[in-house]
């Protein structure tokens, strides 16, 4: 039995979640990491509990959810995630830096988190976080130098006015000729996208991207699970029977 308290953040990592929302946060997962197998033998009574709070702690999915930290390319806890948009046995270890890297700064990663030092010239040190729940090991923190931006036009021009919301993005972009824009977030059905109102065709892609003609123009898209009004519909149908069946009978009885 714990409190509600003990599925909160430390005060440590509460005073960094702004800045954390601000980018894209990979963590190093740890299977392989020398700090976690020393460190849960340490808690070997209690280890399951030790780690829940080292997976808090370094907002590995799904507890990044609750603090709005957006996150890439880490652990698919669904199943549901096609194979090729994810990293393969061993791709996703720190203690391999150099092909790990360029995929995060594809993925606009700007921040990775690890339970061990890392040494990379592309990985800047930003700060050590070391809560009591954790101990002995402490949360080590790099910025990822140069990482493609989230949203860019590949041609040239300019964005501005975004919102963003789970399900939607909207935008206003400023080019003097046709270009793309990209959106490094993964494509899946469901996704629509609009310019100035009007439908256009998503590119399918490990990422989302679309034609955007020169000008300035509104820029949307908007995911809705496939089959979703369908769903919906059928729900709603087998509302009515129910209905039907349970209020039928009374009223065929009534004088």
């Amino acid at each position: 039995m714990v409190s509600t308290s003990f599925y909160e953040p430390s005060p440590e990592l509460r005073e960094r979640l702004p800045s954390l929302r601000k980018g894209r946060l990979y963590t190093c997962p740890f299977e392989t990491s020398p700090a976690y197998l020393s460190g849960r033998i340490a808690h070997a009574s209690e280890h399951e509990v030790w780690t829940f709070s080292l997976l808090l702690e370094t907002l590995s999915p799904s507890f990044n959810v609750p603090h709005g930290v957006p996150t890439a390319l880490s652990a698919d806890l669904t199943m549901l995630v096609p194979t090729e948009r994810i990293l393969g046995p061993g791709q996703g270890s720190c203690g391999n830096l150099a092909p790990l890297l360029p995929l995060l700064r594809e993925a606009a990663v700007t921040t990775v988190l690890s339970l061990d030092p890392l040494e990379h010239a592309d990985l800047a040190p930003l700060y050590v976080l070391n809560p009591v729940r954790t101990w002995p090991v402490a949360v080590h923190a790099y910025a990822l130098r140069e990482p493609l931006p989230w949203i860019a036009l590949q041609g040239g021009g300019r964005i501005r006015d975004v919102r963003r919301s789970a399900n939607r993005l909207e935008l206003v972009t400023e080019a003097d000729a046709a270009t793309t824009l990209v959106v490094r977030d993964a494509w899946a059905p469901g996704w629509t996208a609009r310019v100035d109102d009007a439908a256009v065709q998503l590119q399918r892609g490990r990422h989302r991207q679309l034609a955007v003609p020169a000008g300035t123009r509104r820029v949307s898209m908007t995911y809705e699970p496939p089959r979703f009004r369908a769903a919906l519909l059928a729900g709603a149908l087998a509302l009515a029977a129910v209905a039907f069946l349970l209020l039928g009978p009374t009223r065929r009885a009534s004088p």
